[in-house]
């Protein structure tokens, strides 16, 4: 029992002392980590300082270069301001000799001028010239207008637009690579849709001024109607297949138009430039 109990004893020491070995041990780590941050915020101190010092030292450069520029500055402003007075002033100043003689000189002019108003003779009577008044010559009336013969009245001009739509030539546009297509409008707003290939010799598209005559207005199937409202214009052309919508607006130069097919449902955007028939 006394084995057991020194035993016991011994084990108890024991782990007191490994007990107090690492108290000791954390104690001697937490001294060391406040010791590194002590150091790691001295280090930090320092080197804001240094940042502060060089911070300084810019400002203080900066400060100089600004006042040395400024100085440079001034310096020639008042040697343009030196240079300008230097230039205002006299070129020679007036002497005392040349200040007696430009007085004499006024003095014997002066006197000049004296003698010859004394020459002149007292009075002088001057004779009024009588001013005679012209006499109007006679107005003789202008003769009347001869009454005009009886003139017939002439015939109205052609309608050749509305607004900015005209009607005395036509609108071609390029269907495709080797085909033209062309609208021509009609002031009771009827419009006919025609196309040709480039190359067919009957095609008045390639003739420099076309005629009125020229344009086909035989397909019935090619005839439509448009409505109009300012620079906006809106029509749909038959064709056997379907119907081919066109509505855009009407420019100095042509059309700008927008289609639409009911045939394959295509659409896209197509321009038109005006041709003028022939007188």
């Amino acid at each position: 029992r006394r084995a057991t109990d020194a035993k016991r004893r011994a084990e108890e020491e024991a782990r007191q002392r490994t007990v107090e070995q690492q108290r000791r041990q954390r104690e001697a780590e937490e001294e060391q980590n406040r010791i590194a941050a002590l150091e790691a915020r001295a280090r930090a101190d320092e080197q804001r300082r240094k940042r502060e010092e060089e911070a300084e030292q810019r400002r203080a450069e900066e400060r100089r270069l600004r006042e040395e520029a400024e100085a440079k500055r001034r310096a020639a402003v008042e040697e343009r301001r030196r240079q300008r007075g230097s230039q205002a002033r006299a070129l020679w100043p007036p002497s005392r000799p040349v200040l007696v003689a430009g007085s004499l000189c006024g003095v014997v002019l002066l006197g000049a001028i004296g003698a010859w108003l004394a020459l002149l003779p007292t009075h002088v009577r001057v004779v009024p010239t009588p001013v005679v008044s012209p006499t109007p010559a006679p107005v003789t009336p202008a003769p009347a207008p001869a009454r005009p013969a009886s003139v017939a009245p002439l015939p109205p001009p052609p309608v050749t637009h509305i607004d900015q739509l005209r009607f005395d030539g036509t609108y071609q546009g390029d269907y495709m690579s080797d085909i033209y297509e062309y609208f021509r409008f009609y002031p009771d707003g009827k419009v006919i849709y025609f196309w040709q290939r480039h190359n067919q010799s009957e095609s008045f598209s390639n003739e420099p001024n076309p005629t009125a005559t020229s344009f086909p207005e035989g397909n019935s199937n090619l005839i439509s109607s448009y409505q109009i409202s300012g620079t906006e214009i809106k029509m749909s052309i038959p064709f056997p297949q379907g119907a081919n919508d066109f509505d855009g607006t009407i420019t100095d130069v042509g059309l700008s138009l927008h289609w639409f097919s009911h045939i394959n449902g295509a659409s896209g955007n197509r321009q038109y430039r005006f041709i003028p028939f022939s007188p």
